[in-house]
């Protein structure tokens, strides 16, 4: 389904909706690559571990990613596209392609942190995405509560947080 334009070179993480890899891309560069699951129209369900969306769905956050991503609160998007399994008759498989954010992930950050002031952050997520129990810091709490808000004036919803 990749082709010839994407070379996968590992797994970086994973959540509700889908899971994460690190891809290769035709210009020497590293991206990262999101991939979930998704239902037809009537078909979609919460799962035990996660989500599956429908391909509306898909489309609408490649849209909210490309939309925040121009207000430099997300990683540009730099492919997106969709796989079918023969058997199927609509596309079971949504993939979007966006530069690769170096850093580690908010739950390992803060639980691994041990800090003993800030804002209490605690979260349970189903693996493999790691939960979060500690403290954020003040300041980058209000930058996460800033962009939320952005986002919230600009109509971008974000469902998988």
């Amino acid at each position: 389904c990749f082709g010839d334009s994407w070379a996968y070179t590992g797994r970086l993480g994973g959540g509700n909706v889908g899971s994460v890899w690190v891809v290769n891309g035709l210009d020497g560069q590293v991206y990262a690559m999101k991939g979930m699951r998704i239902r037809p129209k009537g078909k979609e369900r919460a799962i035990a571990k996660g989500i599956v969306p429908t391909l509306a769905v898909f489309a609408k956050e490649v849209a909210a990613q490309s939309l925040a991503a121009e207000m430099h609160l997300a990683p540009e998007v730099v492919d997106y596209f969709v796989c079918r399994n023969p058997s199927s008759s609509s596309p079971t498989l949504g993939f979007i392609v966006m530069r690769k954010v170096e850093g580690v992930d908010m739950g390992t950050y803060v639980s691994k942190r041990q800090a003993n002031a800030g804002v209490w952050c605690e979260a349970k997520y189903f693996p493999p995405a790691p939960s979060i129990k500690g403290y954020v810091m003040d300041e980058m709490y209000q930058e996460m509560l800033d962009g939320v808000a952005q986002l919230d004036e600009a109509g971008i919803y974000i469902t998988d947080m």
